[in-house]
């Protein structure tokens, strides 16, 4: 799906164009220090597992799904783990940005594979 591609990256684009916006009127002091890294791992984290399960048939996809979630969610603890202990004085904005961007993010994914998968759309 190259539609998904294509607003998964201008999300991520709205993203960091919203967060320098946000610094150059003073907004919030700076970006957080692990900004581009957060941005990069929930992209291509979310890009490889959508397009995953978008292969996956129909019957076997809630089980894929919530074994996705449950492997993103073991990975994203870890990572936020590392940028806690990686930078204590930053990690709340690094943190905070994380869940901004995830939301986001999956709210998308969920948007795209509900239209994908959805009882409407089977028929």
């Amino acid at each position: 799906m190259l539609r998904f591609f294509f607003a998964l990256t201008a999300v991520a684009l709205i993203v960091w164009a919203g967060l320098e916006i946000s610094i150059y009127k003073n907004w919030i002091p700076g970006a957080p220090s692990f900004s581009k890294e957060i941005l990069f791992l929930l992209f291509i984290t979310t890009l490889i597992i959508f397009f995953k399960l978008i292969q996956i048939k129909e019957n076997a996809f809630v089980q894929f799904y919530l074994l996705s979630m449950a492997i993103k969610i073991l990975a994203y603890v870890s990572f936020n783990l590392a940028v806690i202990l990686s930078d204590k004085k930053g990690a709340s904005s690094n943190v905070l940005f994380f869940m901004i961007v995830y939301i986001l993010f999956t709210i998308l994914e969920i948007a795209f594979l509900y239209r994908r998968f959805s009882p409407s759309r089977r028929a």
